[in-house]
């Protein structure tokens, strides 16, 4: 039997990528890779790496964010064009819920964690 959990995730990963897609980026759902992003998503402009939570309240929704921010600032330091890392909840009205970002770009970095 498939666990639950696993089912709800793995939709919002979907979901998640799908939106993406309607917006005109290209997306794809690292899917059973347990890393730190479950979708990454470009339009050639930015990168989106998406970390895809359910139930994740603000506070582990920042504790996700730390941890991709420091694998993301390591392994893709050559990256050119502007990242953005989220770590998202669930959807509503068709639009991911946002629990962390933070932005990545030519060495400066903002962060918008909502704790």
């Amino acid at each position: 039997m498939t666990n639950r959990n696993y089912i709800r995730g793995a939709n919002l990963e979907r979901a998640v990528k799908k939106y993406y897609e309607s917006q005109g980026f290209k997306a794809v759902r690292a899917a059973g890779s347990h890393g730190e992003s479950d979708v990454w998503a470009t339009n050639g402009k930015v990168l989106y790496f998406i970390q895809c939570k359910i139930g994740a309240d603000t506070k582990r929704g920042a504790q996700i964010l730390k941890e991709m921010e420091d694998s993301t600032n390591a392994d893709f330091s050559s990256i050119t064009i502007p990242m953005v890392l989220l770590v998202v909840e669930g959807m509503t009205q068709g639009k991911p819920i946002i629990l962390a970002e933070s932005r990545l770009g030519h060495g400066d970095k903002q962060s918008n964690k909502k704790t």
